[in-house]
């Protein structure tokens, strides 16, 4: 049973264990698990000591992106020199080959932290591998501590920020009124054991009906990953709402399983654009979750937070597989009835 539930994830498309499991890096990978690992990896840089932040394969793509914010704010504290090495501890976003044939990931998405390369770091003398495991929670993107050190040290890809600003402006540019960002989770967030339980469709329904009636007009921006979610609101609402052409499914063993070119890597790049695009947005409505706390992370906004909470999941997942459906659907559905009947 509770391989069926894994099963239900979004899993890493390199097996770290299998293709490394005789390889070095697999060593440090094991001894640092849960504690961190100091070694001596040659003679080089001896006045420096150098801490290499790893998570393999680590969690989705803004889970990822604030431990790193994490270990670096430790690192810096400690004066060492952070390092991250996405290339020898692969995440669900690396894949064999990557796009431009890029070997660190985060070098994809992020401007590199350090002048030093992990091959010079490799053959210093005073070297430090983070743990593994370090909790992560969405109250850390409130952190101001965190936040100065995401701004001071963390660059985005100049080519993804140009392309989250290019998309905005030509959306939305010419709308009187700034566009409401919607953030809509379905898939596994629907399901997984112990994380906030997302809203329904019927949720946003109304969200979107109160706002037209208020400013007919009013355009949306949104973010889903759940192809029917989109396919609902677009058919109903046409050019009010839209949405970056990101990669959009029903069944979770599609984002698995797509044959599409570099998927794993435009997967993290289509979730970074979109969390800016929100970051853009003077309003946003949203459940708890990674994706909008990023964009409020990032943004220099006040923006108007709409939250929509409808609870923590079960921490069982037999339980956490039909919490949602048996009670929460129901009653989201009974109140559209109930706001289409007296509206």
């Amino acid at each position: 049973m509770y391989k069926f539930f894994l099963a239900k994830k979004f899993r890493p498309k390199i097996d770290f264990i299998k293709d490394r499991k005789k390889n070095f890096f697999y060593g440090i990978f094991h001894h640092s698990k849960n504690k961190f690992y100091r070694c001596s990896l040659g003679k080089k840089n001896p006045n420096k000591i150098f801490f290499v932040i790893k998570r393999s394969p680590g969690g989705g793509f803004f889970s990822n992106f604030i431990f790193v914010i994490k270990y670096v704010n430790y690192a810096l504290k400690k004066n060492y020199i952070p390092i991250i090495d996405m290339e020898n501890f692969p995440t669900n976003y690396n894949q064999k080959k990557n796009l431009y044939n890029i070997k660190n990931i985060w070098d994809l998405y992020f401007d590199n932290i350090s002048k030093y390369k992990l091959k010079d770091v490799y053959n210093s003398k005073n070297v430090i591998f983070s743990k593994s495991k370090l909790n992560v929670y969405l109250n850390d993107y409130n952190n101001k501590e965190l936040k100065k050190t995401f701004s001071a040290n963390i660059k985005i890809n100049q080519k993804i920020l140009n392309k989250s600003i290019f998309f905005f402006n030509k959306n939305f540019k010419k709308t009187k009124n700034n566009p409401i960002g919607i953030h809509l989770r379905g898939t596994d967030q629907i399901i997984t054991p112990s994380h906030h339980l997302p809203p329904t469709i019927y949720d946003i329904i109304i969200f979107i009906e109160k706002k037209i009636k208020e400013k007919p007009n009013t355009k949306f921006f949104l973010v889903t990953e759940q192809k029917k979610y989109f396919n609902i609101l677009k058919r109903k609402y046409g050019a009010l709402i839209c949405a970056y052409p990101s990669f959009r499914a029903n069944k979770i063993s599609d984002f698995n399983n797509s044959l599409r070119n570099n998927h794993r890597n435009r997967l993290g790049l289509e979730s970074l654009i979109e969390g800016l695009i929100l970051s853009y947005c003077n309003e946003i409505v949203f459940c708890n979750s990674n994706i909008p706390f990023f964009s409020f992370f990032v943004s220099t906004k006040n923006i108007k937070k709409i939250l929509i909470s409808h609870g923590i999941n079960s921490s069982n997942p037999v339980f956490a597989y039909f919490k949602w459906y048996i009670t929460v659907l129901p009653i989201s559905y009974l109140k559209y009835i109930i706001y289409k009947l007296f509206k």
